[in-house]
């Protein structure tokens, strides 16, 4: 199996800690996490001319990663202006975009994609108007829906073109149970929910299941928890596991992540 990511990608650099700093994006630090498991990964994204762009090459190249469609393109590589809490959490404190403000895919790089049995993506709007000719391609594409779904109009026309659909909430409640259900008959063949400390929430329009997490040994930064999540989940997905199965995987390598200070 090999699967893409497509969109947004930066470096997070935590200016309260001398501005120590790795590159990132989710579908940057899923990849890298699937790389690591023997997956064949591609990153289509844009970098600048400078150090933020080459270390992200450099990362690619020590995990394997392709990075022929990562482009070069004038201006600064993007990144995000984090910040860490006295409890290891991490706070997105501002973006600046950089290259990524006017990337747009070129048709090489959809045919490119068209390789891939699986494509990632976001709400970076790279990917919108090319879903639904990969699908017809044969690829899967999976849709990081992180915690802004609801504040995004196109959500639900998007769904349509998605096969698995990834989604943060603050908790378990009714008000997900019936949003998962929604955002499944729309389109995708599970939606699933992750809930920090409280585990995951898998719908594929017959039943729920639910797991829980896997404590990790020691918690030193939180950034990468979602991402290594999704990437141990379709690990699982890829490897023709059960939902079950897959949800405990993703929960494994979170907690494996939530311990280290880099996401992957």
């Amino acid at each position: 199996m090999k699967i893409a990511t497509a969109g947004f990608t930066c470096v997070d650099n935590y200016a309260n800690l001398n501005n120590r700093h790795y590159p990132a994006g989710n579908g940057f630090d899923a990849l890298v996490n699937l790389a690591k498991m023997g997956v064949e990964c591609a990153v289509v994204s844009a970098v600048g001319p400078d150090k933020y762009g080459e270390e992200m090459f450099d990362v690619l190249k020590k995990y394997g990663v392709d990075s022929s469609h990562l482009h070069v393109l004038p201006g600064e590589t993007s990144f995000m202006i984090m910040e860490m809490t006295e409890n290891n959490d991490r706070v997105h404190v501002k973006n600046i975009p950089g290259v990524m403000d006017d990337f747009e895919l070129t048709r090489d790089d959809i045919e490119f994609l068209k390789g891939y049995d699986y494509v990632h993506t976001e709400f970076s709007k790279v990917l919108y108007p090319y879903l639904a000719e990969l699908q017809e391609a044969g690829c899967k594409i999976i849709f990081d829906l992180s915690t802004s779904y609801e504040r995004h109009a196109e959500t639900e026309t998007l769904l349509k073109n998605i096969d698995y659909a990834f989604m943060s909430y603050p908790q378990r409640d009714e008000h997900v149970k019936e949003l998962m259900k929604k955002y499944q008959s729309l389109g995708p063949t599970l939606v699933v929910a992750t809930f920090g400390e409280d585990g995951s929430l898998v719908w594929d329009g017959k039943e729920f299941y639910s797991a829980g997490i896997t404590p990790a040994e020691k918690v030193v930064n939180t950034v990468g928890a979602g991402d290594s999540f999704l990437a141990g989940f379709m690990h699982g997905i890829m490897s023709g596991k059960s939902i079950p199965e897959c949800q405990k995987e993703g929960a494994d390598l979170s907690a494996k992540i939530v311990a280290m200070f880099d996401p992957y």
